[in-house]
């Protein structure tokens, strides 16, 4: 199961990285370049469409990372990736590693001794990754009622209240969020496929 549980994390935080990326990129451009501002301002409707679509966007893709539902609906989360992850820890042996080399590119001069050399993901280093997780899951309880109250279900509120949620997080807390995210995607990814420690 673990392997589902990762491939859908690490779709949605790779989605979320680059919409984020592209947001952040364009009004950086816009911002030090006279040309890029006009080009956006002359086009403005699109730009505030493409910036309201890009955060909507960011927000609910980590929603989907961060839903805990245990209930009826199945999904996959980064908590159920990293629980799978425990319960299939076998996963990450040195002789799941040489099968996985074999598969992606049969055998090679040397596989003996770069799997007798690779490292196998412990519980201890999972329960490092869930350490560093709460950082994340932090930062992701101030941005999730945006995501609850506004950008998935719209929910009636005056202005003052509105504003009051956009101001409790930060660009930089969100670019943190994703970061971290990306960091655990890849330290699972090289653990599985290259055999190496976090």
């Amino acid at each position: 199961m673990y392997p589902e549980h990762y491939k859908a994390f690490s779709q949605n935080i790779a989605f979320a990285a680059r919409i984020l990326h592209y947001y952040l990129h364009m009004g950086a451009m816009a911002k030090y370049s006279s040309a890029e501002y006009h080009a956006l301002n002359h086009n403005a409707r699109f730009w505030n469409d493409f910036n309201y679509m890009a955060l909507q966007t960011v927000v609910i893709f980590l929603g989907k990372i961060f839903d805990n539902d245990s209930g009826a609906f199945k999904v996959h989360s980064l908590f159920k990736t990293i629980n799978a992850a425990f319960k299939d820890i076998a996963h990450f042996s040195k002789e799941a590693l040489r099968y996985r080399k074999i598969a992606l590119a049969a055998e090679f001069e040397g596989l003996d001794e770069y799997v007798a050399e690779a490292h196998e993901l412990s519980k201890d280093d999972l329960k490092a990754i869930k350490t560093k997780l709460k950082r994340a899951r932090a930062i992701w309880v101030k941005i999730e009622p945006l995501r609850n109250k506004i950008y998935a279900h719209h929910e009636i509120l005056a202005e003052a209240q509105r504003l009051a949620l956009f101001q409790k997080v930060t660009y930089n807390e969100l670019e943190e969020l994703v970061q971290i995210l990306l960091n655990v995607s890849d330290a699972l990814e090289q653990a599985e496929i290259n055999g190496r420690k976090p």
